[in-house]
């Protein structure tokens, strides 16, 4: 987990209003409610990037695969590997735009 996280967790210490009155326990409930939300957005944003890297590290291997079926297939045929190509490419092209499309709304 990210070292921001243990800033926000619920067991680190808080400087809790002191008093007895209603003015204390509301400020120490907002504080409280800001400490999750804090906490909540870090989560998030580390859910993000460990997202976002598990998807490029599978299109990467993906696209190391396809690049060896291209070569296999197309042998010493550099017109057949230049035509091959082109689908390799658009893949490539494909995966980045959907990458981009995936994160947009984050």
């Amino acid at each position: 987990m990210n070292e921001l996280v243990p800033h926000v967790s619920s067991n680190s210490p808080a400087p809790y209003f002191s008093g007895t009155g209603m003015d204390a326990r509301r400020q120490n409930r907002e504080l409280t409610h800001a400490r999750r939300a804090v906490r909540n957005e870090v989560t998030l944003a580390n859910d993000k990037i460990d997202g976002r890297a598990a998807l490029a590290e599978h299109a990467m291997h993906r696209l190391a695969e396809i690049d060896n079926t291209r070569r296999h297939l197309a042998g010493n045929d550099e017109a057949l590997s230049q035509a091959m190509a082109e689908f390799e490419i658009n893949f490539i092209r494909s995966v980045a735009r959907d990458q981009i499309e995936l994160f947009r709304g984050f």
